[in-house]
């Protein structure tokens, strides 16, 4: 039958008889004809969960942490974490940031915990952080605003809740756990009708369902929140691979800060050491956090110096070529249209943090641009970098960096004034050139009309000479000349 004939070609089109198909058996493993032994040995590549991996020696083990020879699942999830570099959460840079004009929206965005939070400058020990998230363990549901986790710290075993590390933040005080403003406290700021509503009046019209996986951060109408996202993005939720995903933790976030509603804000932290602890997430942002918990529960310096060297001010302000990458506008001091804002400082940094990678390869790999254009000059002044320097030398760096900005500000402003002064004298000499003109006219205008012979008939009678007989009389009945 011809279709039968038709459906005999289409297969054998499909799959030459010289080379039959593999069998279900083989599909599992079939390497190929070039294939050596090293290589048919390997897994396959569809498997989708990676393998385990590999327990640390008991003889390589940390001393401040050699306990966990006792403890093998200890063992195995400081083998995994191990693996994972420490990574500079992101802060907001007030310099870089006023540069691009929109400084005063995020501080407006920013309020009550959320500026505490965002406002932690803090220090690690990489070993107490390893230790930390390897033995963490929780007794409920992080949803419970009740419950504890308990941890290893120090080599020793500390329990903690989840109002105590409200505190140890700096979030509220311990009197206010007591009150039953804190047990009111909701876990998650908006309900589900409102998710939708939000988004749909804070994104671009056309933007990707809340629930989509196409949902990005780029579709958001105002750049200082693309700003504070990407900031979110590599601090408190973190995720360097797919930075710009918004859902709906992000969105609980931006929520609670834009509406001004309060939520338990130490449960989003708790959630964050939670996820830095699985091994799916890149890096860990979140030793200054433990750092601070370690303050709290009363580690002395002497039980924190086996745990190495101490690195002081361990985070990373957002860069110009961050800002530029997300394509900030500003308007022009000079009343011009809007335009992107040029990068700060165009040199590459070869600052290096702890894992000994430059700022710059940090950057280019957590970003995924480089600034490569040398040709554009440095607009504003640059803030001297250091590897390690104390909090305030850098603040009051900052601070100085931040005057210059404004007295660049001042100086332009006087510029414009000056310029404006400068139209309206002409404008002034223009009027004044315009008034004597009129007044000219009017005294010709004047001089014209007075040659002009009077209209008005003389007291001797309409038509008549007068008396001297030097002027005639003019008629009352006639039109008057014109």
């Amino acid at each position: 039958m011809p279709r039968a004939k038709g459906k005999k070609a289409a297969s054998s089109s499909r799959a030459p008889k010289d080379v039959p198909p593999p069998s279900k058996r083989s599909r599992r493993r079939a390497p190929s004809s070039h294939a050596t032994d090293e290589e048919s040995d390997e897994p396959s590549r569809r498997r989708k969960t990676a393998p385990p991996p590999p327990l640390i020696p008991i003889a390589s083990l940390p001393p401040p942490i050699a306990y966990f020879a006792k403890e093998p699942s200890y063992r195995v999830t400081y083998s995994g974490l191990h693996q994972k570099p420490m990574v500079r959460p992101r802060v907001f840079d007030p310099v870089a940031l006023t540069s691009a004009g929109v400084w005063d929206e995020i501080l407006e965005l920013l309020w009550g915990d959320w500026a505490v939070f965002f406002s932690i400058r803090e220090g690690v020990h990489s070993l107490l952080t390893y230790e930390v998230l390897s033995t963490l363990t929780i007794e409920h549901t992080i949803r419970d605003p009740d419950y504890r986790f308990s941890f290893m710290a120090c080599g020793k075993r500390r329990q903690m809740s989840i109002g105590q590390l409200g505190v140890a933040l700096g979030f509220w005080s311990e009197e206010f756990l007591d009150t039953t403003e804190y047990h009111a406290l909701p876990l998650q700021a908006p309900a589900s009708r409102d998710r939708h509503a939000f988004w749909n009046a804070h994104s671009v019209i056309g933007a990707p369902d809340l629930h989509s996986k196409k949902c990005k951060a780029t579709s958001l109408k105002s750049p200082a929140w693309k700003v504070v996202h990407n900031v979110i993005a590599h601090s408190l939720h973190f995720k360097p691979r797919n930075s710009t995903t918004f859902n709906l933790n992000d969105l609980s976030v931006f929520y609670s800060m834009a509406t001004r509603t309060r939520v338990n804000t130490a449960v989003e932290v708790a959630g964050m050491l939670v996820a830095q602890q699985s091994s799916s997430v890149g890096g860990i942002t979140c030793g200054p956090i433990i750092t601070m918990m370690a303050r709290y529960l009363g580690c002395t310096s002497a039980e924190l110096a086996p745990f190495g060297p101490f690195i002081p001010a361990f985070f990373e302000p957002i860069s110009s070529r961050t800002i530029q990458r997300l394509k900030l506008e500003q308007l022009h001091p000079s009343g011009g249209g809007a335009h992107v804002t040029p990068p700060i400082d165009t040199a590459v940094d070869t600052e290096t943090d702890a894992g000994g990678r430059t700022d710059a390869a940090t950057d280019a790999e957590t970003d995924g641009a480089t600034d490569t254009d040398s040709r554009v000059p440095p607009r504003h002044p640059r803030v001297p970098r250091f590897n390690n320097p104390s909090p305030g030398h850098a603040e009051l760096l900052r601070a100085i960096a931040g005057l210059s900005l404004r007295f660049d500000h001042v100086d332009t402003s006087i510029g414009a004034l000056h310029q404006c002064v400068r139209s309206v004298e002409s404008s002034i000499s223009r009027i004044e050139g315009n008034w004597d003109t009129a007044m000219g006219r009017i005294t010709s205008l004047e001089e014209r009309v007075s040659t002009f012979p009077s209209s008005r008939p003389p007291p001797g009678g309409s038509g008549q000479p007068s008396a001297n007989g030097s002027e005639p009389m003019i008629d009352a009945t006639q039109p008057p000349f014109i």
